[in-house]
C-alpha cells in the first residue's frame, strides 16, 4: 500500500484542481448580469418562461428550430414548445451569444436565474407596473411573484423594454402579441418555484380551465440538464447582454423580493 504525506496529498490536490480548470465559482455569473439576462423573459407567463429557460439550453435545437431545416421529431418538447411562438423563437436564434449564456446559467446556476426573475418582477410590481389583467394573473406566494396565464388555454407573449421597467410610463411600453393557442408541449415541463426544479408532465397534460398551480400534478419526473458549454471571453457581455443591438443595462442590488404574508393570492 502506498502512503502520502499531507505534503504530498496538498500537492496532489492541487495538480487535480490544475487539471480540472476553473470552478464553477470561478465562471459564474453576477446577480446584476443575471438580472440583465432574465430581463427580456422575466414578465413572460410561467408557463412560458420556463419553457424558454429550458429550450437555451438546447441551442442548437433552437437554431435548427429557426431555420427549419431539420426535422422537429428529436427536438426536446421545450423546443417544440417555444417554436410554436415566432417571435419568442425570433429573440432566441437571433441573439445566439444571450440564448447559450442563458442556458448555460441555467445548467449551472438555476437557482441564480430564478432568483434574478424573482427581483425583475419585485421590482415591476413595486413601481406598479405588473398587475393582473384579462391575459394574465399575478399571484403573490410569499417571497414568490407568479405570473399564469388567464386562461391557461392562451398564452400571450407580452414585449417590452426591460431597461424602463421602474419607468412610470413602462405600461404604455408593455404590449401583448396575438393570443397562441398553448398546445401540450407548453405544459410538459413546469416550472416549481418552491423547489426550483424543472419537471416534465406525462404527454398531452393540460390544466383544468382555472389552474393557477400547474406544477401540482401527479407524475412528474425531476429534469436534469447539463448539456451546455459556457461562453466565454468577448462572447459574454458582462453587465450588459445585447438584445437586438440594444444594449440592456439593469443594475441590480440584492434586495428581498416580496413582503407579503398572504398565500395563493390573485393581484
Amino acid at each position: 500500500m502506498r502512503i502520502y504525506s499531507r505534503s504530498g496529498l496538498a500537492l496532489l490536490t492541487s495538480l487535480l484542481l490544475i487539471l480540472m480548470g476553473p470552478t464553477l465559482a470561478d465562471n459564474a455569473y453576477s446577480d446584476s448580469d443575471l438580472d440583465t439576462m432574465v430581463g427580456p423573459i422575466a414578465l413572460y407567463p410561467d408557463p412560458l418562461l420556463t419553457n424558454v429557460i429550458k429550450a437555451s439550453t438546447f441551442p442548437s435545437q433552437v437554431k435548427a428550430a429557426a431555420s427549419g431545416s431539420a426535422s422537429s421529431a428529436n427536438w426536446d418538447d421545450s423546443v417544440k414548445a417555444v417554436s410554436e411562438y415566432p417571435d419568442v423563437l425570433q429573440l432566441m436564434s437571433s441573439n445566439p451569444e444571450w440564448m447559450n449564456s442563458l442556458g448555460w446559467a441555467a445548467a449551472n446556476q438555476l437557482q441564480d436565474v430564478m432568483d434574478a426573475v424573482q427581483r425583475f418582477r419585485y421590482r415591476a410590481r413595486t413601481a406598479g407596473n405588473l398587475q393582473s389583467d384579462n391575459k394574465q394573473t399575478i399571484i403573490v406566494e410569499g417571497t414568490t411573484i407568479r405570473i399564469e396565464p388567464a386562461d391557461p388555454q392562451v398564452i400571450y407573449v407580452p414585449t417590452y423594454p426591460p431597461e424602463d421597467v421602474d419607468d412610470v410610463n413602462f405600461a404604455s411600453a408593455f404590449v401583448y402579441g396575438t393570443a397562441v393557442a398553448a398546445s401540450a408541449y407548453m405544459w410538459s415541463n413546469i416550472f416549481n418555484w418552491n423547489t426550483c426544479a424543472f419537471y416534465t408532465t406525462p404527454y398531452g397534460w393540460r390544466p383544468p380551465a382555472a389552474y393557477y398551480r400547474p406544477y401540482g400534478a401527479n407524475g412528474l419526473g425531476v429534469y436534469d440538464h447539463n448539456n451546455v458549454t459556457r461562453l466565454s471571453g468577448n462572447n459574454v457581455v458582462r453587465g450588459g447582454v445585447t438584445i437586438n443591438n440594444n444594449n440592456v443595462n439593469i443594475n441590480r442590488n440584492r434586495q428581498n423580493f416580496v413582503n407579503n404574508s398572504s398565500r395563493n393570492t390573485a393581484v
